[in-house]
């Protein structure tokens, strides 16, 4: 009963009744119903469809990274950098798996990170921005 008397509301509010104490206007649905609907024929000018997504290429050596080399991984903010920066000082990394060793990495992190990492020569990430299809 309650959604009829809704549509009757809204119904007299389009039909431009307008809006009384207690109306549909008042909904909050009501707003989104009486305003006017796209037209199919105006495009909205922006930017290409689709998502940029950040492509990375290279690896970063956990041992001699800085800060902001770091944060460029996938899940490495500026904490979590800092976190790899302090553990790096009292314990280098022998191997990539070690970085497991660091509070908060866990395999499944690992495991996104790996493609990504290395513990010996230089380091050559960067990002590339690339055009995703939806």
């Amino acid at each position: 009963m309650k959604k009829l008397i809704q549509i009757l509301m809204l119904t007299l509010c389009a039909l431009g009744a307008g809006p009384t104490v207690g109306s549909a206007a008042e909904h909050p649905r009501a707003a989104k119903a009486l305003s006017p609907a796209p037209q199919p024929d105006e495009e909205a000018p922006g930017p290409p469809r689709g998502r940029v997504r950040t492509m990375l290429h290279g690896v970063v050596n956990l041992n001699q990274a800085d800060e902001v080399a770091l944060e460029l991984l996938p899940g490495i903010g500026p904490a979590k950098a800092k976190q790899i920066l302090e553990h790096r000082k009292a314990h280098p990394f022998r191997k990539v798996e070690d970085l497991t060793r660091v509070k908060g990495i866990g395999r499944k992190t690992l495991a996104k990170l790996k493609p990504y990492l290395a513990v010996a020569g230089a380091t050559t990430l960067s990002e590339e921005e690339a055009l995703a299809k939806k």
